[in-house]
């Protein structure tokens, strides 16, 4: 008898709405078909030369391609700890209180290990990044979840009831926010800080977004605390300096806890491409490093919003981020009622609408089991294919 894995005794080797899209795609691909992919925020846009720069010419040094260190280079901790001060405000010990990740799902990864023995359950808030609860699952931790809200006085709310009645030892927060780009004040996040303090439990707040605000600047977690006693914040440059390929983020905050990540990461990986880790810091030390995606992600999300609420999707445009995330319109909803397969109408208008028009999007009940009547559309084409996949969209909805 094989000791491998079988399908039915472990969620991430079962189908879900992620593999079928993801199937669908590749069937399309197959058929030489022209694919609209805004299902997945992979950002096109071209990195600022000067990171690509800096990238090409380490490579070039011969000392380049040895291992790095788990914890990421000196420099580019400290080229984080410059990001924070100059953008966020945030003064920060790149020795003993920022640790170079592997992308922000290492990060999460790396958190969950480190504090499940102390941790058995976790609060989310919904919508939420699926990878949250995939890295909780590994954990075998009890998942607990909020609603994510415009009104901060109820999210609080809310936080501050399941933190009283239930065993949660961590609170993995995401604002900005994917899907919603939604986001929180200083004094949103001075009320957190009270609770992790009060309640005695780790606050990490995943950044990703941080520097794709499209109005003022947004507000950091770790500006809260001085001390940054159980607060942490994870950044990644995927999205705001389009690298994701790179792997390149930060988990920064408490120091022993980020010290705690280090040392297990020392039992698992070198580090990232060393030539990777200085263009990145080069990245965070340009004073205009993130203003040309954001400035394209918002033109694009626009362009998303209009065409959807010309269609009569629910629509509350983002604050920030790189995608668009809407409610279904009543048609849309009557034409994919749940179906005997259990299938969402979320999940039958993402898998109708990509065989019949070749555009993917991403169906709302992977970030919530609430939201199979939304869908998430990833602002990640140029303009004019994105003008293209609109066009198409509302021909579809209107047939």
């Amino acid at each position: 008898m094989s000791r491998l894995a079988q399908k039915n005794s472990v969620f991430w080797l079962q189908e879900s709405p992620l593999t079928i899209i993801q199937a669908l795609k590749k069937e399309v691909i197959t058929e030489g078909r022209e694919l609209f992919d805004l299902s997945m925020i992979n950002p096109d846009i071209k990195p600022h030369r000067e990171i690509v720069d800096a990238f090409i010419r380490a490579v070039l040094k011969g000392d380049s391609h040895r291992y790095s260190v788990s914890k990421g280079i000196r420099k580019l901790r400290q080229a984080f700890a410059h990001k924070y001060e100059s953008a966020f405000g945030v003064v920060l010990d790149p020795d003993t209180e920022i640790c170079v990740t592997m992308g922000c799902k290492g990060a999460v990864l790396r958190i969950l290990t480190v504090v499940r023995p102390s941790c058995p359950a976790i609060l989310l808030g919904e919508p939420l990044y699926p990878a949250y609860i995939s890295a909780a699952k590994l954990h075998r931790m009890k998942i607990e979840t909020f609603p994510v809200s415009l009104d901060e006085s109820y999210m609080l709310q809310c936080i501050k009831d399941k933190l009283k009645h239930t065993d949660i030892g961590i609170v993995l927060l995401n604002f900005p926010s994917n899907p919603g780009g939604i986001t929180v004040s200083q004094t949103f996040w001075d009320e957190i800080s009270a609770l992790a303090y009060n309640h005695n439990c780790i606050v990490a707040n995943d950044f990703t977004y941080g520097e794709l605000l499209f109005e003022g600047n947004a507000e950091s977690l770790l500006a809260s605390s001085k001390s940054k006693k159980n607060l942490l914040e994870i950044y990644s440059m995927s999205k705001a300096y389009c690298i994701p390929g790179w792997r390149i983020a930060c988990l920064a905050g408490d120091a022993a806890i980020v010290e705690s990540v280090s040392q297990l990461k020392s039992h698992i990986d070198y580090g990232i491409f060393i030539p990777a880790q200085l263009g990145a810091g080069v990245g965070l030390m340009l004073p205009d490093g993130v203003e040309a995606p954001k400035r394209a992600y918002k033109s694009r999300i626009n362009i998303l919003c209009k065409a959807l609420k010309q269609h009569e999707w629910e629509i509350d445009p983002p604050k920030g981020g790189a995608c668009v995330w809407g409610k279904m319109p009543p048609s849309l909803v009557q034409k994919f009622t749940l179906s005997q397969s259990g299938r969402t109408p979320s999940l039958q208008f993402a898998m109708s609408l990509l065989r019949d028009r070749g555009i993917a999007v991403m169906p709302g009940e992977v970030f919530g089991s609430k939201f199979g009547e939304y869908a998430r559309f990833a602002a990640v084409l140029p303009e004019n294919r994105l003008k293209k996949a609109v066009e198409s969209l509302a021909e579809y909805i209107s047939g």
